[in-house]
């Protein structure tokens, strides 16, 4: 997925949808795995 396609997804600018990736990765819910086309995001914590 690209920020565009959850931006459009979620009604938000691809800027907002990187502001709020950060933030999670920051307080460690998000992590992010290998390059940038290739990669993967992984949630570390349980809902």
């Amino acid at each position: 997925m690209t920020y565009f396609f959850i931006s459009d997804l979620h009604v938000d600018s691809s800027d907002g949808v990187k502001y709020h990736l950060s933030n999670m990765q920051k307080k460690g819910l998000l992590k992010r795995f290998s390059g940038r086309k290739e990669g993967y995001w992984e949630v570390l914590v349980d809902i």
